[in-house]
């Protein structure tokens, strides 16, 4: 997704908006701030939008707790893929929190213009630099201080939209994900059929299982979302 955040910075016609998101089964509730569009093209590879896969998993997150909060009281160290304006890895943490006040997620992106996104979303919604950070994350390449880590649960959504990011994408998640732990990934449906095949297969050589395959139909809306949860 290089480049498309200073393209997209640059236009004028754009400016920002804050949305509120509710999450009804965990009562937890965001502020988003994110970019206005009038071209629904530019949906498509702009991280500065919430894109619908990131509200969907969230939803879905939110109605379906126990398949994915551990039993233990214990803190989570989460992690987001390609987080964008960080609606998804936001939601992962409140939640997290409701659990155990010592949990943390780190919310990462290749664009700058994303990671300036997600530094004013973590001070609107009123999180601490000890419950969420942000940082840039580039699949494939662990000689950053994230490559060093792992963690116990990680999110993405919309984030398998071409062949070249499934190998690295695929690495990434075997990487810093712990052993016996899961990585829940959503994706427009339609990008996946042309993908997913493939990503399955990086998945595999990286030694990581598909458990299941889930298709998410949205809240509001006619697109579907195909989830993968994915356990090392």
């Amino acid at each position: 997704m290089e480049g498309f955040g200073d393209l997209f910075q640059q236009d004028g016609t754009f400016e920002h908006i804050t949305e509120s998101y509710e999450f009804p089964a965990s009562g937890v509730s965001l502020e988003i701030q994110q970019m206005e569009y009038e071209n629904c093209q530019l949906e498509v590879g702009v991280p500065l939008v919430v894109w619908r896969a990131s509200l969907s998993l969230s939803q879905w997150l939110d109605k379906n707790q126990t398949q994915w909060l551990k039993s233990s009281s214990d803190p989570v160290s989460a992690l987001e893929l390609g987080s964008g304006t960080g609606l998804l890895g936001l939601f992962t943490i409140k939640r997290l929190l409701q659990e155990n006040q010592g949990s943390k997620v780190t919310l990462t992106d290749m664009e700058q213009s994303s990671l300036d996104l997600l530094a004013k979303n973590i001070e609107l919604n009123a999180l601490t630099t000890e419950q969420v950070s942000a940082s840039y994350l580039k699949w494939g390449d662990f000689t950053s201080p994230i490559g060093e880590q792992s963690f116990d649960l990680i999110v993405g959504s919309d984030i398998i939209y071409n062949n070249y990011v499934l190998e690295p994408l695929a690495q990434t998640i075997e990487k810093l994900l712990k052993p016996g732990s899961n990585a829940y990934i959503a994706n427009n449906k339609v990008r996946y059929d042309n993908y997913g095949r493939q990503f399955e297969v990086e998945l595999e050589k990286a030694g990581l299982i598909v458990q299941e395959r889930i298709d998410i139909q949205e809240d509001k809306g006619t697109q579907v979302m195909r989830l993968l949860i994915i356990k090392k």
